[in-house]
């Protein structure tokens, strides 16, 4: 009776996580791609396919930029990290596979390494502007964003985290 309860506790948290993620992404205008548990069963998670927006203002040429974050003179400046993009589509086999992976990377990578996907689909400016020709493409880049190393296909958390040690971007 106590392991019934259990899993209706859990249950209910993971549906209550997942209305709060769904809200938080219908107001910040984000898209959400659904992730699911390693035994291919649907999660109640989802991976933000795109940066918040930011406001925008024009530079010198009346070319519109990002707005910086106002950061007030007694905060430290965030720490830039070095990121994971992963560049797919929701209803791409392999990229579906990669979402326990992306989820796990991000939960344990947390603060280290800014992981996100980016579905080709809704956003195919991205595909363009890193020269997509396979999905999934993993493209690791270091905290200045320049290009480390890119992979395509599925590939295991290990797979990708040892690549990141060997590049540099985790602490040993």
């Amino acid at each position: 009776m106590q392991t019934k309860q259990t899993i209706t506790l859990v249950a209910v948290v993971l549906l209550i996580a997942g209305v709060i993620v769904a809200k938080s992404m219908k107001q910040g205008g984000q898209q959400a791609a659904p992730v699911t548990a390693p035994d291919g069963a649907p999660a109640d998670v989802s991976i933000p396919s795109a940066p918040p927006q930011q406001a925008l203002s024009p530079n010198s040429d009346g070319e519109q930029l990002p707005s910086p974050t106002p950061i007030d003179e007694g905060q430290a400046r965030p720490e830039r990290l070095p990121k994971l993009l992963d560049l797919g589509s929701v209803g791409c086999v392999a990229c579906k596979k990669m979402e326990p992976v992306l989820a796990e990377l991000d939960k344990t990578l947390a603060g280290e390494v800014d992981i996100e996907f980016i579905d080709i689909y809704q956003d195919g400016a991205a595909a363009d502007q890193y020269g997509i020709k396979l999905i999934p493409t993993q493209i690791f880049l270091d905290a200045e964003g320049e290009e480390l190393h890119r992979q395509t296909g599925a590939h295991t958390t290990e797979e990708i985290t040892s690549k990141m040690r060997e590049l540099g971007m985790l602490d040993e």
